[in-house]
């Protein structure tokens, strides 16, 4: 039988952190469903405040400054939500919020790096994609940072538009900064939803052979890339932090 972490004494200890049930849900729900699913949520809640509260417009606008989107508020704060659609000043009271696109909607985005390389992207959700950029040690962008240090600066060129107008932006906007001297880091050709066609440059070898720990896991997993290399005479260069494999002479 599978042992459970959260007993009823981990999860009084936990509940002793936080004044409502609500904080308490949303801070450490693995103990809050626990101590609800055996019985224990109304015993160790008992020094908690019970909040009832009666909404109003101005409650609502309050509570909805705390969040950047409507997803965020609905997610987060349902009543005061609720309570503003049914009373029909949720547009009002959201006009601060960032909006998001959706799967019918994109918005164009840039990412410059100040020894002028650049990435051009597409994305319903610009600060959700950006960030995950940073941490996706797939992204083009987490691994010209690895190799230079810094951080790009993002920044978003286009609202929330109909994929296709979208993906004529995305062009359009790689052909500028070319035309302008900067260096892009995409790899896939843009402007179609089917099949893509890779252009590996020096800089996009380089990160790609960053996933890699050897040259043969390299050519395995990234045949394009490591072909690139090779023809170009980068191969030892951007493979210069593998390890080296042994070395096998005639007589071995």
């Amino acid at each position: 039988m599978r042992h459970c972490y959260w007993i009823k004494e981990r999860c009084w200890v936990e509940a002793l952190k936080y004044h409502t049930r609500t904080e308490f849900n949303q801070s450490a729900t693995g103990a809050y469903l626990s101590a609800q699913r055996n019985g224990w949520l109304n015993e160790i809640c008992q020094h908690m405040n019970i909040l009832r509260i009666k909404w109003d417009k101005e409650l609502c606008r309050l509570k909805a400054l705390k969040y950047n989107s409507r997803t965020e508020f609905h997610s987060k704060c349902g009543s005061a939500y609720g309570f503003a659609i049914q009373y029909g000043f949720l547009n009002e009271i959201c006009q601060h919020m960032i909006t998001v696109g959706s799967l019918k909607k994109r918005c164009i985005y840039a990412a410059e790096f100040n020894n002028r390389f650049v990435y051009i992207g597409l994305t319903y959700n610009f600060n959700k994609r950006t960030a995950r950029h940073l941490v996706d040690n797939k992204s083009q962008i987490f691994g010209h940072v690895q190799i230079y240090g810094h951080n790009p600066v993002f920044k978003q060129l286009t609202e929330y538009v109909d994929i296709e107008s979208a993906q004529q932006n995305e062009q359009y906007y790689v052909d500028d900064y070319r035309a302008n001297g900067w260096q892009v880091l995409n790899i896939a050709k843009t402007g179609a939803i089917g099949g893509s066609r890779t252009k590996w440059i020096k800089e996009t070898c380089r990160i790609e052979a960053l996933k890699y720990k050897t040259k043969s896991e390299f050519q395995k997993n990234s045949c394009g890339a490591h072909t690139a290399s090779y023809r170009n005479g980068w191969l030892d260069e951007v493979c210069s932090h593998m390890v080296r494999t042994k070395y096998w002479y005639k007589k071995k």
